[in-house]
């Protein structure tokens, strides 16, 4: 109620984060995890999605869990010949998921 105020959260006088209708993160982010690598500037535990599709990794095609015509699931052992990952072709528990980006030999 009244006037909204945003909440920043500040180290040596620089916002690191603020809120207000929106989360804004200055830096690097970890959601689930307990140390962020170097490299990345995002680093979460689990599947993320980002504009309504759901992005995972995987060794194989989902056999449970439910996915929607888009998500992806990243190979996370990718050999010569294979694929990149996996994509949802058709909403279902688990729908039905077609190979993409073939890797040369």
């Amino acid at each position: 109620y009244g006037a909204h105020r945003d909440l920043h959260v500040r180290s040596s006088r620089q916002s690191k984060m603020c809120i207000r209708d929106r989360l804004h993160v200055y830096g690097k982010l970890g959601v689930g995890v307990a140390n962020i690598d170097a490299d990345v500037s995002l680093s979460t535990a689990g599947p993320v999605k980002i504009d309504g599709r759901k992005m995972e990794n995987g060794a194989a095609i989902p056999t449970a869990g439910i996915y929607a015509v888009g998500d992806i699931v990243w190979n996370t052992s990718p050999t010569p010949t294979g694929y990149v990952g996996w994509v949802c072709v058709r909403d279902g528990t688990p729908g039905t998921w077609k190979a993409f980006g073939a890797i040369s030999s």
